[in-house]
């Protein structure tokens, strides 16, 4: 099967969800979200950014639509 989800915001500084948010580092210290995605099996930056991307029947109805 297959998930859908909508990200929907009023008002707010932009956003581009498809980056994960990441902590930069401190001097001398391994970012919070380096640390926090290596103890994790599946998830990491790659599979986020993929999740965002369209199959292509998909991309090419909403092409009109996308910048």
């Amino acid at each position: 099967g297959q998930i859908g989800f909508m990200i929907c915001v009023k008002k707010g500084p932009k956003v581009n969800v498809k980056l994960p948010k990441t902590v930069p580092p401190t001097a001398g210290s391994v970012s919070a979200a380096t640390t926090c995605t290596s103890e994790l099996k599946y998830y990491n930056e790659e599979v986020h950014k993929a999740a965002f991307v369209l199959p292509q029947f998909a991309s090419k109805e909403l092409s009109q639509y996308l910048s």
